[in-house]
């Protein structure tokens, strides 16, 4: 199942080259990839991210830009779910701007990796 975010880029986004700052980019692809596996996993469960794998920034990204964000799971293991993040612009699907893979771990409230159950579809 993906789940979609989409954001507006303001000033308060912004890098010194007048672009989304990556560190901003980063977080709303985290946030993006979290969705999709906080919503597979049931139980008392907490996600974690581990890893984000390949994150690449492919074209800057402007002031006032609309974005969206489309995230799916790709792959489970026992305690892991990889989550595969795409962010491209509203007006021009086409146009990838960031993508990334991101590793999610379950744990309980101590910390320690438990297995959250899912199985590969």
């Amino acid at each position: 199942m993906k789940h979609i975010v989409e954001r507006f880029v303001k000033s308060t986004d912004l890098n010194d080259h007048g672009t989304l700052f990556a560190g901003q980019g980063s977080s709303w692809m985290v946030e993006a990839g979290f969705l999709s596996a906080g919503a597979a996993v049931q139980g008392n469960h907490q996600i974690v991210c581990r890893c984000i794998q390949n994150l690449e920034f492919l074209l800057p990204i402007p002031l006032g830009a609309l974005i969206h964000m489309e995230s799916e799971i790709t792959a489970v293991g026992t305690t892991s779910i990889q989550v595969h993040c795409e962010a491209c612009g509203v007006l021009d699907p086409n146009q990838i701007y960031i993508r990334s893979d991101i590793i999610f771990v379950t744990t309980d409230k101590e910390g320690n990796k438990v297995p959250h159950g899912l199985t590969a579809q």
